[in-house]
This record gives structure tokens, C-alpha cells and sequence, in this order.
């Protein structure tokens, strides 16, 4: 810029030798002297090349000089007014708010205690169904699937309860099938009849013998009542059969009753394995009904962390991607060690009412130690959770400034928890409001978008 200021006003003063002045002659005693050869080509090629005075030098260096020196008060004039309209720079996690700002975010603060709490091992679980929350309903007979009037079969997921009915079998009859069912109702047609007339025979008999003038035997008497009582015991008998038997006329396959199905337990459907009006055989599954309210967390113990496992207090158990924290009670279950990892299964039991876990989820297991260490506890409302899983507290410096810092989690304590680093104890924390006061933190950087 200052080079560009000088071209331009150069010319305009009028310093330097103009094209058409005459050249410079030389100075007397100096090698070149008039009439020599050397002094004329000088003199020949002086006369092409316009020659500039040291005095105009001189004046364009200071004029030079002056136009660098007032630049550069502009500029210091510049940055001076610049550096007194900038605001005062703020660290990076530090929130400055005033009492009164405090007050409306409902703030509260609490100092991060330091106490014993019992020490704990981390280490993997697998959650798995406990023995007989699952059973599968199987066919007890071949025949087709038949749906209820106004009652669709159990769909997947379905809640179902115990002894609720499920589904109809319209039981499916081969000819050799019919055949046999057939020769059974014809021999206990045969029986019924049978039995009534040895029935009214006796009877009639003890009749007789009642109205007899003749002296009668005991014994007959004894004869003839039990053989009443057993003609009517077969009669009844028959009678009892003939619900399961077939009907006359035997006109159909679809004689027999349909057989009803019922839930064996209560719970979820976990798999549907038929569909209306299908054909199934003997054996061949339906339903499979699953009961995960309560679910068993298996863990893997090496023999030598074993002894330090207090095997009658509760675990914790926590899910990846989730925040919450459960208790897992220990089940008393006799687990041999496996020869070749050297590990002893150790086994939990945890609640699942709202179905949020599943059969064969890995999940991340605190088992409890039987010593106790000393640990910083704060309030579990005091901790942060962003989205790229980092945990966060506020702790008070100033009266009127907050400081985010990033912190590691352990063991839940009921509503509080323990932290493992990031804090040393004693620090002022954020009990209450640390929500708000992270979005008075980033307020000023969430970009405000157009509605229209």
C-alpha cells in the first residue's frame, strides 16, 4: 500500500530529473575526463539514462517515512477502539450467573462428601430366563386349529393368563381311528344294555321274594342284592363313557367334541407356531409363552476372586446406553467350576416388570466386596449425562461462577453415587438445577433459526 501511495505522488510533487532535461555532467577530477574515450561513451550513454539528484532521494525517503508513520497510528487508533468494544473473555465449562438468575434456576448447592462405602468389582453378566418361565403348548392330538367365536388366536407379544383358553382343536379322525371309535361305542351300547336288564331282572327277582309266603333263603337275598348293585355300577360306568365316544349317526369325520387348549402359564406369546385352520400332528409346538418379569443374571467368578465375593449381599446391574442402576438379589444355587476358563457362575436375580430386558442381553455387573473403601459420594440429581457418554458436575468457584467438570461414576447408593475420579472431596457441587444451568452454559452458541 505504501509503495502504491508513493508512485502516485511522486510525479504530482515534480521530484526527479525529467526525460527530456539534459543529463548530468561530470564532476572535474573524476576519472572520467573530457576527450577521453572512456568520459565520451559515459557521456554517449548518460545521455538515454535520466539521472536523479541525491536530494530528491532524500525528500522521497522522508516523505516515505512520514506516510509509514501515519499508517501506523491509524492503525493503533483502529485496534485501540476494537480492544475497547471486545468483552471480556470467558474459560471454556465456566458459567457466570448473577444471585438473581441463581434464585430463578432454583440452584442448590451441596458439598461432596467422603466416606467409607463397601467396595465393588466390576465384571459381565448374561441375563437368562429362571427355570419354568418358559413353556411351549404342544398338540395332544392331530387335528386342525380352529378359532373361537369373537376370539382370534394369541398373537405374538400377546399378554395372556393361566388356564385362559387359546384355541380349539377340531380333532382330525383316520378311518382305522373311526373304526376303533366306533367298536368302543357299539361295546358300551352293548354294556349299558346289558347292565339294565341284569338290573331289572334282580330287581324284579327281590320283588318276588319280598311277597313270597315261603321261607327264602338268606343267601339268595345276599345273591340278588349284589348282583343289582353291580349291574348298576357297569350302567353308570357306560353312561361316563359315552360323552367321549362318537355319535350316532356315524355320518363324519368331525364327530368328536373339539378339544380346548389352555395357557400353562401366564405371560408374553414369545414365538406363534400355527395359524387358523392349520393342520398340526401329535406333538408338533403352537404357542411358546415366556414370563420375563423376573429374569436371572449369571455372572463368571475366577476361583481366585471368589473369596473375596460377598456372596450374601445384593449386586447392582447396569445396561449399556442407559442411566439407571438395579439391584439384583444373589440365588443360593449350588454352580460347579468349569475346568477349563477355572470360573463359578454366581447367580442373580433381578426384577423386570416393565419387560425392558431380555433373555441372553449382556449387561455390566458391580458385585459387592467385603471391604469398605473411602469414596466421594454426591447426589445422583447432581450428575450430567451427555450424548456422547460423558458425566459431568457443576462445582461452585466463585460466589457467582460454575464450573463443569468431567467425572467417572461407580457404585448407586439409594439417590446418591459414588464417584471414582474427577473429584477429591469437599468441592461445592450442583445438587439441584445443574440441567439448567448446562443450557445457560450453551444458550449463547445454539444457533436461533428462521421460522419462516
Amino acid at each position: 500500500m505504501i509503495f502504491r501511495i508513493r508512485r502516485f505522488l511522486v510525479p504530482k510533487l515534480g521530484f526527479g530529473t525529467p526525460r527530456a532535461e539534459a543529463p548530468l555532467r561530470p564532476i572535474a577530477g573524476s576519472p572520467c575526463v573530457a576527450g577521453s574515450s572512456s568520459a565520451q561513451s559515459k557521456r554517449s550513454f548518460d545521455s538515454g539514462v535520466p539521472k536523479r539528484s541525491l536530494g530528491t532521494s532524500k525528500v522521497r525517503l522522508v516523505i516515505g517515512a512520514a506516510i509509514v508513520v501515519c499508517l501506523a497510528g491509524c492503525d493503533r487508533d483502529t485496534k485501540s477502539v476494537v480492544s475497547e468494544d471486545k468483552p471480556e473473555p470467558v474459560s471454556p465449562g465456566i458459567v457466570r450467573v448473577s444471585d438473581e438468575v441463581q434464585e430463578q434456576l432454583g440452584l442448590k448447592v451441596q458439598v461432596a462428601d467422603r466416606r467409607e462405602v463397601l467396595n465393588t468389582q466390576t465384571t459381565t453378566g448374561w441375563l437368562e430366563a429362571p427355570p419354568g418361565s418358559e413353556a411351549t403348548l404342544r398338540a395332544p392330538l392331530a387335528g386342525f386349529i380352529i378359532e373361537g367365536s369373537g376370539q382370534p388366536l394369541p398373537r405374538l407379544g400377546q399378554l395372556v393368563e393361566k388356564a385362559e383358553r387359546l384355541v380349539a382343536l377340531q380333532v382330525f379322525l383316520t378311518p382305522q381311528e373311526i373304526a376303533q371309535l366306533v367298536s368302543s361305542k357299539e361295546d358300551v351300547d352293548i354294556a349299558i344294555e346289558q347292565s339294565r336288564v341284569s338290573m331289572k331282572l334282580a330287581h324284579e327277582q327281590l320283588e318276588r321274594l319280598a311277597t313270597a309266603k315261603d321261607a327264602v333263603p338268606g343267601t339268595r337275598l345276599a345273591d340278588l342284592k349284589e348282583t343289582y348293585e353291580r349291574a348298576k355300577a357297569a350302567y353308570n360306568e357306560s353312561r361316563d363313557k359315552l360323552p367321549f365316544l362318537l355319535r350316532e349317526p356315524y355320518d363324519g369325520l368331525a364327530l368328536v367334541k373339539p378339544v380346548d387348549l389352555d395357557a400353562p402359564i401366564a405371560g408374553s406369546v414369545l414365538s406363534v407356531h400355527v395359524a387358523p385352520n392349520q393342520f398340526v400332528i401329535q406333538g408338533d409346538p403352537l404357542w411358546t409363552i415366556a414370563d420375563w418379569s423376573t429374569l436371572w443374571v449369571r455372572v463368571g467368578v475366577f476361583e481366585t476372586d471368589l473369596v473375596a465375593v460377598s456372596r450374601d449381599d445384593v449386586a447392582q446391574v447396569a445396561v449399556s446406553g442407559t442411566r439407571e442402576r438395579m439391584l439384583a438379589s444373589p440365588v443360593k444355587v449350588l454352580q460347579p467350576t468349569r475346568p477349563r476358563s477355572r470360573t463359578v457362575e454366581l447367580l442373580y436375580e433381578i426384577h423386570n416388570r416393565d419387560l425392558a430386558l431380555r433373555v441372553g442381553q449382556v449387561v455390566a455387573v458391580e458385585l459387592p466386596l467385603g471391604s469398605a473403601v473411602e469414596q466421594v459420594v454426591i447426589p445422583r440429581s447432581a450428575v450430567l449425562f451427555d450424548g456422547l457418554g460423558n458425566t459431568w458436575v457443576y462445582v461452585r468457584g466463585e460466589a457467582e461462577a460454575f464450573r463443569r467438570q468431567k467425572i467417572e461414576t461407580g457404585r448407586l447408593l439409594s439417590d446418591e453415587i459414588v464417584v471414582t475420579r474427577g473429584l477429591m472431596g469437599g468441592e461445592d457441587v450442583v445438587a439441584v438445577g445443574a440441567e439448567s444451568l448446562y443450557g445457560q452454559e450453551f444458550k449463547g452458541v445454539i444457533p436461533v433459526g428462521d421460522d419462516d
